[in-house]
This record gives C-alpha cells, structure tokens and sequence, in this order.
C-alpha cells in the first residue's frame, strides 16, 4: 500500500535514507559516526520545513513494514529546505556540517528528492509504485511539473524513470557527483 507517511514511520525511514547518504559520499558521513548523523537527522525531521519531514514524504508499506519512501517538495521551498539541518550542533557542541550545497532543483518543479527502497524489497516494483503515486502528491502541491536528478553511474534508475515519462532537460553536479536532471510534465 502506498500511503502518506507519518511521524511514526520515522523510525524505519530515516535509515533508508542513510543509505542514500552513504552511496552519495557525503562528507559528513566519514566526518561522524552513522550513528550520531542518525540522531541528528531524525533531530531535522521534526521541523516541517525540512526535505526529510514526514510530511514531504509517501511511503510503501507492507504488514507494519515500510519498503521504501518518497520524499520532496516544490521548487520554491529549497532555499530554506535545510535550514532545520545546519542549525544542528554535533554532540560535543560544534555545528554540524550541511548534507548539501548544491541546488538541486529547475524553476517551476515539485522536486523528487529522494526515491529508495529497502535492499530486502527491491526488484519487486515498489520504486514503480512510489513513483506512480508522485503525480498525486505534486498536483496536490499546485505543481504541474515533477523533476528530480539520477547518478549518471545509476543507469538502472535512470532506465526505470525514462520508462515512467520522465525526460532529460540537463545535467548538474552535487556533492562532487554528475546528475542527470529530468522532467516529468503532468497531466
């Protein structure tokens, strides 16, 4: 079942995304234990204005078991996206590096920003399915328009988002990797 996800599915999401975390490189992920950058991350997420709130997101859910997660939000909110995140103070009290300084989003969008799905359930049409509930999610939002960015050295999502409509309208660099950033009007 695909459905809006709540504050507590926090607890099974949130280390999902620290997957993508770590397949992205961050520096803060080698700077501080995974541990620590957990906490702080599920510190964010209970600001609403942050990318990886609950309220940003759709969830596959499965028995009690969240399989995968979508998050995002419409272009115009990026400049204050990570505010709630570089507020964060380490535990020994100095502030804690940003997860991320490039733009990421085109004019105009609802921007897809994170697409993953539990290692245990991939293959199996859950990133389909997330994926076929994010037009809802951005009409909902007054958008017409959803973009979101692929890892050129990911061309097995780049493949199944071509398959899902979405089109190549450029190329960006964020956090030292090429991105494919592609387009998806609405209908």
């Amino acid at each position: 079942m695909i459905r809006n996800a709540t504050k507590n599915d926090l607890p099974q999401v949130l280390p999902l995304v620290m997957d993508i975390f770590k397949d992205m490189e961050l520096p803060v992920m080698q700077q501080y234990p995974e541990k620590e950058v957990l906490e702080r991350l599920n510190e964010a997420a209970q600001d609403p204005r942050y990318r990886y709130h609950w309220e940003r997101a759709i969830v596959a859910e499965d028995a009690g078991e969240i399989l995968g997660a979508a998050f995002g939000y419409p272009a115009e909110d990026e400049p204050a996206i990570d505010t709630a995140w570089n507020r964060l103070k380490t535990r020994e009290g100095t502030s804690i590096p940003p997860l991320f300084e490039d733009p990421e989003v085109y004019p105009h969008e609802w921007y897809l920003d994170t697409l993953i799905v539990s290692r245990n359930a991939r293959g199996h049409g859950i990133g389909t399915k997330l994926l076929q509930a994010v037009p809802q999610v951005a009409s909902a939002s007054g958008k017409h328009l959803v973009g979101l960015n692929v890892d050129q050295k990911n061309p097995k999502a780049e493949k199944l988002y071509r398959q899902m409509g979405f089109q190549k309208v450029g190329e960006m660099i964020i956090s030292a990797h090429r991105y494919n950033h592609l387009q998806q009007p609405l209908k």
